[in-house]
This record gives structure tokens, sequence and C-alpha cells, in this order.
């Protein structure tokens, strides 16, 4: 196999852990992402909305989407799946 193959091999397995979850992993995953994407959803709305006066709903959105995805793909996805993974896997904790 060459370098290209081998690299894109390597890609399309590097997340199958998210297709393998558990439903009650999934849900647990889900809780953890609405609770941290709803108020960082809120304040970029509040500041988008307190910049850009007289906009349509369609604009600020363009506006709106580009910053989420960026916010939740390089800081709350890694965030959650590290800090808390033993919650999302559903592992109890040591401490008596």
């Amino acid at each position: 196999m060459n370098e290209t193959a081998r690299f894109y091999n390597n890609e399309t397995h590097r997340f199958d852990w998210i297709s393998k979850m558990s439903f009650p992993a999934r849900a647990r995953m889900a809780l953890l992402m609405t609770l941290a994407i709803y108020p960082i959803v809120v304040v970029y709305a509040a500041l988008i909305s307190l910049i850009t006066p007289g906009w349509e709903f369609w604009q600020r959105s363009f506006i709106l989407v580009p910053l989420m995805v960026t916010s939740i793909v390089f800081f709350i996805v890694p965030f959650i799946t590290t800090r808390f993974a033993g919650f999302i896997a559903g592992r109890k904790t040591g401490r008596t």
C-alpha cells in the first residue's frame, strides 16, 4: 500500500469509536454537547445582533454558523471527549 492509501485508510478509521458508541453513551455525549453549546450560541447570537442591527436572520446566520462550527470542532468536542471520557463511557469512578 502506498503512502497516500495508508493515510486515507488511517483517517477513515480514526473516528470509528463514534459510530461504535452505545445509545446511552451517545445520549450522555449529546447532553454534554447541549450543555456546552447552548450558552455559546446565545453569546455569539447576542454579540452578532449587536454589531449587525437591521440584518436579516439568514445574514446573521451566515456569520454565526462558521463561528459555531469552528468552536465545536476545535474547542468543545476535544474538551468534552478528554475531560468527560469516563462519564460518556459510563464508567464508575473509584470513589467510596
